[in-house]
């Protein structure tokens, strides 16, 4: 029954970007994921003045 459900679509991109970089190709990750990396301090600060903003508490329109 398992073998009916279809592989996760992020998880594919993974195995053929690590099948490409494994054959040297130069890959520039844009996947899902967890950061690896702190976000600057310039973003955070934006962030904070506008988490406030009632306007930014909606559904998105889709």
């Amino acid at each position: 029954m398992l073998k009916k459900i279809p592989p996760n679509l992020f998880a594919e991109f993974v195995y053929k970007r690590n099948e490409l970089v494994a054959k040297g190709v130069d890959i520039i990750n844009m996947a899902t994921s967890d950061p690896d990396k702190l976000t600057f301090s310039h973003i955070l600060q934006v962030m904070y003045e506008v988490i406030e903003e009632a306007a930014n508490h909606n559904y998105p329109p889709y």
